[in-house]
């Protein structure tokens, strides 16, 4: 298992494209991370977190912490695409390994935008 992750990561570190797109990642996930983390305000008000049209309550809150877990998700996505772009430049080549992290860029850049949707909608309350 280990020979294997270092020679995963020699040839992940012989790829200018590959360290650039992980670096463009990396950078995305920062400025993620720091978005929500400054926009999240305490408050003892509690935050619509769930929209549901077959309950009988339409729509259900939680407390301020639940949107901790935006931090959470950005750091998953950083350090799981990250392992399977290793695999991936074993098993498939550079090309791949590249669309897959350049589509890594775009999900968190997506979730910047609907994360910004939800702290608008978070500052209401």
């Amino acid at each position: 298992m280990k020979p294997n992750f270092i020679e995963s990561l020699k040839l992940l570190a012989k790829e200018r494209r590959i360290i650039f797109a992980l670096a463009c990642l990396f950078l995305m996930i920062f400025i993620f991370s720091l978005y929500v983390g400054f926009n999240i305000h305490q408050n003892e008000l509690k935050l619509v977190t769930h929209y549901t049209a077959f309950g009988t309550t339409n729509f259900y809150r939680d407390k301020w912490y639940y949107l901790l877990s935006f931090v959470v998700f950005g750091m998953t996505v950083g350090v799981v695409h990250t392992l399977i772009a290793m695999k991936l430049i074993a098993l498939k080549g550079v090309e791949l390994t590249l669309s897959f992290l350049w589509l890594s860029v775009v999900i968190i850049f997506i979730a910047l935008a609907i994360t910004y949707q939800v702290l608008k909608i978070a500052a209401l309350a």
